[in-house]
């Protein structure tokens, strides 16, 4: 017998030995129209009578992979993705309408009376002859569809005959299959057959079987004809049964459906028991069990007849996996650009592998439980997706715009005389390129107070860092106040501090703290000799106060003192 099961499922068997005496599978090819009166097999050759006279376009037997074999519970289908031959009813060749042979699945009365073309058929496909010496309880058995007309209708039906070595006879009208899910095409679904044959079979070296099919010209009747595969003639031995079963499937994901059907050897009952399932028993021949929730599950089968009895017993032979559920933390979803982070997985259940990918990430890919160092080099928004399997069961969470990599825009410096003034933003860190970081520089401008190269780092509001390029200071023009034409007094200072001048025009006054920050700044309206400046509201403390006048700075320290000895 082929293995034609495999096809759809996957069977698991534990019968490990058979009854069976005679088998016949129709061999293999893809061929169309090869009629089956007259086809030789290695069991001898298969002929074909007309049970009455038939019409000019009469239905025909055939043996071809033109209806191949897909194996039980599938649809049949054309020799287009295999070669499984099978005996089968198909249409006879008409020129008149372009039809080769077997073109359709066969010919009702339809054409008849507007073409001619009429196509009655009553013809009987008749096996080789079976030796049956020594063999009792025969039980003829295959795979096989059938449509047509309804069952011991005219207009297409099949029926199951059986020659005990002087005369035919009918012993099974043959029921229709169920072929619904094929009715997109002329075929059937495969379907399992058995049925014992009369008792004058036991010990008759002259026994033959046949299908007949049989159609008129009524334009009733419907696709599919009748097909026949894996044919096989078993016997009884006076032994007890030997047990076995399949299945169509071993395991699946939280709940699961399973179809067991009794393989046992010499068996006329069965018990089953299936633990945990529903049903939990059963004594038919196939059933289909129900598994509600995770867990490993037992099944045996007790096969019996007069004989006695046997039992095939497998311990976890159905395993339903808990779908794992995937979670994940990061340790940082706010990242600035060069940023890298730690994955952490929360996943609730067992996983055997774990795939993650990294929309920006570098690397995109990792199969680690908990991978670290993704690092992420460029701004914007990033998905996270992780997929986990338990060897069974997969399961998948994508996080869209889960990271957030921020690069701040670099600060713009400009200068005003000796004052740098940065862009807007939320923090600023002067620097001076030769002695580093000035801790006073924490103010969007500072005043420098030697010449240099400097430079500012700003911060967003993620802590993300940017800084701007260098921009050279030159104070070669800031001399200090030791011209009498220009001084201040009183110093130390505790409420006005006055500035003075003679020869030149004052044009700003600035007052700057230890800081390089200007707390202070006039333009002079008038060309007075003398600017008195408020200092009441400064703390203590040591400041500057500069002056521009005629293109030059001038500087001089002076001390704000609380005391009152102005």
């Amino acid at each position: 017998m082929k293995n034609f099961y495999l096809l759809l499922f996957t069977f698991i068997s534990f019968t490990s030995t058979a009854q069976v005496f005679w088998s016949e599978d129709f061999g293999t090819g893809c061929n169309t129209g090869t009629n089956a009166s007259g086809f030789i097999t290695a069991n001898g050759t298969w002929t074909v009578t007309d049970i009455a006279p038939p019409e000019t376009y009469a239905n025909q037997w055939y043996i071809s992979a033109h209806t191949r074999n897909t194996g039980v519970g599938n649809c049949a289908a054309d020799c287009a993705g295999g070669n499984n031959q099978t005996l089968h009813i198909g249409s006879a060749p008409v020129p008149l309408l372009a039809l080769a042979a077997e073109q359709g699945s066969y010919l009702t009365g339809f054409y008849c009376s507007l073409f001619g073309v009429c196509s009655t058929t009553h013809k009987r496909v008749e096996s080789p002859v079976i030796d049956c010496s020594g063999k009792t309880s025969v039980v003829l058995s295959a795979i096989y569809y059938e449509g047509g007309d309804v069952q011991g209708g005219l207009n297409g039906d099949c029926s199951v005959w059986y020659y005990d070595g002087t005369t035919w006879s009918m012993i099974d009208a043959l029921a229709k299959t169920n072929n619904a899910p094929c009715n997109s095409t002329i075929y059937g679904v495969w379907t399992n057959y058995s049925i014992s044959l009369p008792v004058s079979a036991d010990n008759n070296p002259n026994v033959k079987f046949g299908f007949q099919w049989d159609n008129n010209d009524v334009s009733a009747g419907s696709d599919p004809s009748a097909a026949f595969d894996d044919i096989t003639i078993s016997a009884a031995t006076n032994a007890p049964p030997v047990a076995g079963f399949t299945s169509d499937v071993t395991s699946g994901c939280d709940s699961v459906c399973v179809t067991y059907t009794d393989t046992s050897s010499g068996a006329n009952s069965r018990v089953w028991s299936f633990p945990g399932g529903i049903p939990s028993t059963s004594t038919s021949a196939s059933q289909v069990v129900c598994y509600q929730s995770p867990g490993n599950y037992d099944v045996s089968i007790i096969a019996s007849n007069s004989f006695g009895d046997d039992t095939v017993s497998q311990s976890a032979f159905v395993i339903v996996a808990q779908t794992p559920v995937p979670d994940f933390s990061v340790s940082a979803q706010e990242l600035c650009v060069g940023d890298c982070v730690v994955y952490t997985d929360l996943t609730a259940g067992t996983v055997q592998t774990y795939d993650w990918t990294f929309s920006g990430g570098f690397p995109v890919f990792s199969n680690q439980q908990n991978p670290s160092f993704i690092c992420y080099l460029v701004a914007g928004d990033f998905s996270v997706t992780l997929t986990v399997l338990n060897g069974t069961c997969t399961n998948s969470i994508t996080r869209v715009s889960y990271i957030n990599v921020h690069q701040p825009p670099v600060p713009v410096v400009t200068l005003a005389g000796d004052t740098l003034i940065s862009s807007p933003a939320l923090t600023y860190q002067w620097y001076e390129l030769n002695t580093g970081v000035i801790p006073t520089g924490i103010f969007q401008n500072y005043v420098a107070l030697q010449t240099g190269d400097y430079y500012v780092c700003t911060h967003d509001g993620f802590g993300c860092v940017a800084c701007s390029d260098t921009i050279h200071v030159d104070l070669s023009n800031v001399k200090e106040l030791t011209d009498a034409a220009i001084s201040i007094y009183p110093n130390p200072v505790s409420q006005q501090l006055n500035v003075r001048n003679s020869n030149f025009h004052l044009e700003e006054i600035s007052i700057i703290d230890i800081y390089g920050k200007i707390i202070f700044n006039v333009k002079p309206v008038t060309n007075s000799e003398v600017k008195t400046i408020d200092t009441s509201a400064l703390a203590s403390g040591v400041y500057i106060v500069e002056v521009q006048s005629t293109g030059n700075i001038y500087r001089k320290k002076f001390i704000k003192s609380n005391s009152s000895g102005e």
